[in-house]
This record gives C-alpha cells, sequence and structure tokens, in this order.
C-alpha cells in the first residue's frame, strides 16, 4: 500500500482515483429522510446490542445534522448515545429567551410599543410560559387561566391589533390577553433600575371596556407625549449605562429561572446553569470597569451584547459509560471499535464539498499542493478502505432525502466497485420504497409502501341529532374530511394573522349588510343615503373590532370593503324601485320534520342571510351575500357536469316553510366581489323537478351521514393547501386507504 502514500504520508490522489474500493452490497442500507435514516441506524445498532459492548459499537455521522435524530432514535430504543460535539449556549433556554426578549423590545417603532407579533413569539417560549401559567392561575378563573395560549391566538386573530393597547370586546379572551400583556411587562420591568422609575413606567396595557368598545374621545397630543414618555416600553428605548441593563438582566433569568430545582443529570438544566452562570460572568466584568468606559444603549442593544458574548461557548457533550460513540466521519479512522455503523453515506458529506473560491479555484489549489476535491476524494477512500479492512464489520446507511426533502445520492465511493455492479446499485437506490430488496436496499424499520396510510376514523361520536346545511356540501364533497372537519371538530388557528383573510373579510361584509337589513333605511331608494349607512356601520365595526391601532394592509381591505358597498347600495335602491323589500336578515332557521330515505327524523339547521319580498306579486327570494373574488353563479356552485354538489340553496327553500312562506321561491346569490362590474343579484334558474331532485339527495346524503358511509377519501389539492391535506395526504401518489374496504360506518 506503500504507492498510495507519499514520502510525508499524505495520498496520493492519481492513485486512490483509480483504485476500486468494492463495498460489499451487502454493507449497505437505503433509507428515505433523515427520520427514517435514523430509525435505520438505530434498528442495526440494536440487533447486535444484546451481544456487544458499547464500546465496540460506533456510529460514523458523516453529516452533523443527524446527532440529534440519532440521539432520539437510540433513545426511543433504550439506548444511549455519546456525541462527540456539545451544544452551543445558543441553543439554550435562557439565550432564547432572551434573544426573543430583544426581538420583541426591537419591535417598538413609530412611538408604538411592541408588537403582538413578537409577543406571541416570546410567550411560546417554555421557561415563560410556565412562570405565566403560574402567574395567570393567580388572576384568572381555572378554564381561561388553562386556555392563555389560545386566547391570545384568537384575540390577535379576530383583532388585528398592531400592539398591545385597550382591549377590544368582552369576555374572557380580551381579559386573558390582557393579563398575558401584563405578565409581559412585569418581566420587562425588571430590566429597568430599580425603585421608582420602575414602578412608575405605565403599562401599554389599556382596560377592557364593559361594551366592548374604545372611548370616543381622543388625547390631545400634549397629553399622548406625556404619556409616552412614561410608558414602559419608552423608558427601555432610553439609552442607559450597559452596567445597569446588566443588573436587569440577572433580575429578570433571577424571575424566570429562580426557586427551582436543577439536576445535574438533565442535559436541559445543564444548559440553563451554564447559560446563566455565563451571563452573569459578562455581567460581573462589565462592573469592574470604569463608569467612563461603559456605554450607554437601549435595554434591546444590551441584550444582543449580552447574547454575542456567550454566543461562541459550547457545553460539554455528554458522555455516558453504557453510551455508543457518535464520532464524526474523519475520527472513524482513529477509532477501534469492531462493529460500525457509518450514517449519512451520502455525496457531499463523504467526500465533503466545499463552496468554489474565486481567488483560490481548485485548480490553483491542486498546483499550490493545497486540499483541493482530488484530495478529499483520496482522503476519504483511504478512510473508506482503512475501514472495511479493520472491523469485524461496517455497514454504510444512505439517504433518499435531506432535511429539506431535496433529493440526495449515494456517495461516489458506493459506486467504486466492478462496472457490472454498478447498474444493480444505481437501481436499488432510485427503486421505489416498497420495490426494495432484503439486502443491500432495504431500509431498516420501514414498511412496504412508505407507509403513506390515511388514518382510519377514530374517537367516533354519536349521530348529530341537527345536521347544518352546509355539512351536505362537506359531505358530498368528502365523506372522510366531512367527519374530520364536522364531526372530530379538526382546524387550525392561526397565530400570525396580520390581516383579514377570506373568512374574515367575509364575515364583516356580513355584518354590515345584516345591520342595514334591519335599519330604517332598508327599504330606501336613496342609493347615497344607503351608501353613507354602509360607511358609517362599517366605520363602527371597524372600531369596535380592530381599534384605532390597525395596519396599512388592515386600512386598505377596510377601504376596499367600501368600494363594494358603496356599488351594492345603487343595486339594492334599484331593487327597492322594482317592488322588492327585505323581510329577514341573518334569519336561523331549524325544521325538525326532515326525514332521510330510511325514514329516520333528524332535523336540518341554517342561518339565511336574507330574504325578500315583491310587494306586487308576492314572489320571495332567498339571498345568499358572497365576498369571493370569483362571483360564481348559483349553478357553478351548486351543480357539477349535471350532478348536484352542494344543496344550501335547495334546502333553504325546504327551511323558510317554517316561517310560513308558501308559493313561488327564486334562489340567488348577492355577488360581492372585487371586480364591481359583477356586483348585484344574481338567481339561479333551477326547475322545480330538479330542486325535488337536490331534496330527495338531501335525504339519502342525510342517511349516510347519520351512518357516517365513507367510500372515499377524494384529494382537494397539494399538501398544505387546506387544514386537512395533511392528514388525507392530498400530495402523495402512492397513498393507501386500507381501512376503506372493511369500514363499517358508524357503529
Amino acid at each position: 500500500m506503500s504507492e498510495y502514500y507519499d514520502e510525508f504520508g499524505c495520498v496520493a490522489a492519481d492513485r486512490w482515483e483509480q483504485r476500486q474500493l468494492n463495498i460489499p452490497a451487502e454493507a449497505g442500507r437505503i433509507a428515505g429522510g433523515p427520520g427514517e435514516l435514523a430509525q435505520a441506524v438505530t434498528a442495526e445498532v440494536a440487533a447486535v446490542a444484546t451481544h456487544l459492548r458499547a464500546d465496540d459499537i460506533t456510529i460514523g455521522v458523516a453529516d452533523d445534522k443527524l446527532v440529534p435524530l440519532l440521539l432520539q432514535a437510540l433513545a426511543d430504543a433504550g439506548l444511549r448515545g455519546n456525541p462527540a460535539i456539545g451544544r452551543s449556549l445558543q441553543k439554550t433556554r435562557p439565550w432564547r429567551l432572551l434573544e426573543s426578549v430583544s426581538q420583541h423590545l426591537s419591535s417598538a417603532r413609530d412611538q408604538l410599543p411592541p408588537d403582538f407579533p413578537s409577543l406571541r413569539d416570546l410567550i411560546r417560549h417554555p421557561d415563560l410560559a410556565t412562570w405565566l401559567e403560574l402567574r395567570l392561575a393567580e388572576r384568572l378563573s381555572g378554564a381561561a387561566a388553562a386556555g392563555w395560549l389560545e386566547a391570545v391566538d384568537e384575540y390577535t386573530g379576530q383583532h388585528l391589533q398592531m400592539t398591545p393597547g385597550v382591549m377590544l370586546g368582552r369576555g374572557s379572551v380580551p381579559e386573558a390577553t390582557a393579563e398575558v400583556c401584563r405578565g409581559v411587562e412585569q418581566l420587562l420591568r425588571c430590566l429597568l433600575p430599580e425603585g421608582e422609575q420602575a414602578e412608575s413606567a405605565i403599562s401599554a396595557v389599556g382596560r377592557i371596556h364593559p361594551d366592548g368598545s374604545i372611548p370616543a374621545r381622543q388625547k390631545s397630543l400634549d397629553e399622548l407625549f406625556s404619556a409616552a414618555e412614561s410608558m414602559l416600553w419608552y423608558q427601555l428605548q432610553q439609552p442607559r449605562p450597559m452596567t445597569l441593563w446588566a443588573e436587569g438582566l440577572v433580575r429578570m433569568l433571577s424571575l424566570v429561572y429562580g426557586g427551582r430545582q436543577y439536576s445535574a443529570q438533565s442535559e436541559s438544566d445543564v444548559g440553563i446553569c451554564r447559560c446563566v452562570e455565563s451571563l452573569q460572568a459578562v455581567c460581573e466584568e462589565l462592573r469592574r470597569l470604569p463608569a467612563a468606559a461603559v456605554p450607554e444603549c437601549s435595554a434591546a442593544m444590551a441584550l444582543d451584547f449580552f447574547l454575542a458574548q456567550v454566543a461562541a461557548e459550547t457545553l460539554a457533550p455528554a458522555w455516558s459509560e453504557d453510551g455508543i460513540d457518535l464520532p464524526g466521519w474523519l475520527d472513524l479512522a482513529m477509532d477501534d471499535a469492531p462493529f460500525l455503523v457509518v450514517a449519512g453515506f451520502n455525496e457531499g458529506n463523504v467526500p465533503s464539498v466545499k463552496g468554489g473560491d474565486g481567488f483560490l479555484p481548485d485548480s490553483l489549489r491542486a498546483s499550490l499542493n493545497l486540499s483541493d476535491s482530488r484530495r478529499r476524494y483520496a482522503r476519504d477512500a483511504s478512510v473508506v478502505w482503512l475501514l472495511l479492512n479493520s472491523r469485524r464489520r461496517v455497514v454504510f446507511v444512505m439517504g433518499r432525502r435531506d432535511h429539506d426533502g431535496n433529493p440526495l445520492v449515494p456517495s461516489r465511493l458506493w459506486f467504486s466497485c466492478e462496472p457490472e455492479e454498478i447498474p444493480e446499485r444505481v437501481r436499488q437506490f432510485f427503486a421505489d420504497a416498497g420495490d426494495d430488496d432484503d439486502g443491500a436496499g432495504a431500509a431498516a424499520g420501514e414498511e412496504a409502501g412508505g407507509g403513506f396510510s390515511i388514518p382510519a376514523p377514530v374517537n367516533i361520536p354519536a349521530a348529530p341529532a341537527v345536521i347544518a346545511v352546509t355539512s351536505f356540501r362537506d359531505y358530498l364533497s368528502c365523506p372522510y374530511r366531512y367527519f374530520l372537519r364536522r364531526e372530530l371538530r379538526l382546524g387550525h388557528v392561526e397565530d400570525d394573522v396580520r390581516e383579514l383573510d377570506a373568512a374574515a373579510f367575509g364575515s364583516l361584509m356580513h355584518e354590515v349588510l345584516n345591520e342595514f337589513g334591519t335599519s330604517p333605511l332598508k327599504d330606501s331608494a336613496d342609493a347615497a343615503a344607503i351608501a353613507k349607512l354602509l360607511k358609517d356601520v362599517l366605520q363602527r365595526q371597524a372600531l369596535t373590532r380592530f381599534g384605532r391601532s390597525r395596519s396599512a394592509t388592515v386600512s386598505v381591505q377596510l377601504k376596499i370593503i367600501e368600494s363594494r358597498l358603496e356599488v351594492f347600495a345603487e343595486r339594492q335602491a334599484e331593487s327597492v324601485r322594482e317592488g322588492w323589500r327585505i323581510l329577514h336578515t341573518e334569519q336561523k332557521l331549524v325544521v325538525s320534520d326532515f326525514e332521510d330515505v330510511r325514514g329516520r327524523r333528524v332535523a336540518i339547521e341554517g342561518r339565511v342571510d336574507r330574504i325578500d319580498r315583491h310587494i306586487q306579486t308576492g314572489v320571495v327570494r332567498i339571498l345568499d351575500y358572497k365576498t369571493s373574488e370569483a362571483a360564481n353563479p348559483p349553478e357553478k356552485t351548486h351543480r357539477s357536469k349535471g350532478e348536484w354538489v352542494d344543496l344550501q340553496l335547495p334546502l333553504y327553500r325546504r327551511l323558510v316553510r317554517s316561517l310560513g312562506i308558501t308559493g313561488e321561491v327564486q334562489l340567488g346569490y348577492v355577488q360581492l366581489p372585487g371586480d364591481t362590474k359583477k356586483i348585484g343579484f344574481e338567481l339561479a334558474a333551477w326547475t322545480e323537478q330538479e330542486l325535488e331532485q337536490a331534496e330527495q339527495l338531501a335525504a339519502v346524503v342525510a342517511a349516510d351521514l347519520l351512518d357516517l358511509k365513507i367510500v372515499s377519501v377524494d384529494s382537494e389539492g397539494d399538501y398544505g393547501e387546506t387544514e386537512l391535506s395533511g392528514i388525507c395526504q392530498d400530495s402523495v401518489i402512492d397513498r393507501s386507504v386500507p381501512w376503506l374496504a372493511g369500514w363499517q360506518g358508524r357503529g
């Protein structure tokens, strides 16, 4: 082997490029993503851990990002791992807490307090959340204290306030949100110098008004300026000596982490103690400086300085005598464990890839005898040769995808074999997971078919006693999604809402139009008067819901609503001149004598946006407000290829009979899209026979819904497009529903 090294013991690149390594095919394992790769490595280790000691087993890590996954997979299997590199202090909880506090303080701009988005991020820190829970338990009722985080998300999503201020609305949600904001302010107050200055700093959180409104009187400029100077957030922005901020930092950490019991056996506790000690050491160094040498800055800048001083420090890796070592790739040559598993044996890891240097390209590096791509290949090839010839057994585990889901390929060293073997190795790696053999291509722990199975329904409730008219559309679209959305009530709460989404946009317009429908001007033919009323109602609703401190985006959306309502006023005036009068708005109706095809009675309910009657003919029309941009006609939304896909309007016709409405009934929409030319009344042209077919279909669907009949799981688009697309695996081509054939329905 001497010809493969030069006189200094360095690898001879040209020699190693020509040498075949011939890694045995049975030594390869192929996994999917990083999680599956960690499971495959753990499966290999667990298979020999019963008859080998921990120091006889080594897991070589070619990709450092795999270390946390490997440690977790080993722990799940009852094994311990000894990482080669400890955690950075940036990964510890106190560091992350102070970073979130700094980001929250830095969000204060334009003479406004720190904003809600950064506050939502801050209160999700686990240690601060624990402290807040203890504080809220003393100030709120049990239910409100338990759901405080959901309350903050609900409040900010509904009211879209930019910054904490006067709390809007009534009930437990604004009360819990106000207490959370005050709790965060108590934490921030620790940063100010002790004494009168910290105690007199005014809270930005205003009181909750009993009627849910905000005061009509606005303060004068002098009052606002005087109040702003006393605000807590204003005090935190003022330059102060960094030694004062250091004392405040210690008080803040003491408030959150003081009074706890910490264990030297807990890696998390060790990280907390080490980070706090390092920060205290930085503060002590500042105190020893002469006063003239201490700079002045704001609280956020001081926190950034303290964090930067300890960011480069690392914790010593936790080591266990019965743990399995996880050295890096280049350290494996010095390891002597007889059993070795190499994790992440992919191109880019082995051999490693370095970005090009414009001033020192690879060709120039080779001329200067510096490390280049050829030498890195030779170095890693020599390591592979050494491992194969010095270990009792070596397993190379390769992944198909990286942490971001991007495709990977095996290391080129895996293909350093006889030419006739290369096609088979390529086929094994790129074959479907379900086609892998039990040998080189099998990924330990993977299920056939990739494991893409839609979960079977669980926690099935009793059949509903009342069915909403919109449930029929959900069931016709996909029975499985109906079950998840309507019966299990699965969904998601947006925790970073900064503008009105489609539902909130439409809801606000509905509220304005509902108030108009009960006003004295509902039968007026004066378009200008109607437009003025709608504008006044919108402004009042916006003030109650969003307050005066609102984002520019919300202000623009309110202007968009206003422009649509102006055109609606003209169409409404024309409708009145044609003889139509509003009878009811936002009328909730229930029919209790509806029967399914099996003769079972079930109630049907719905909320009708608007019911009009013609003063001359007596004809009634049922209208539904639609604010979507598409402005699709009723025929398109309710029928597809001659089949009913939505029964909302036909069932409204059945519901209004409870109001004593008989005779001719028209069905349609009040279209309110962005294209103002399309704003107006649009009626459906369904025949009596088609409407009877819709009611017959409703009886069939009601029976299937009561029995929870599921015959398919239909896709609604790409992954992440809806809140249920992840469960239903919409983007998975080979997804399976193994329980569907034997599904018996509701028990």
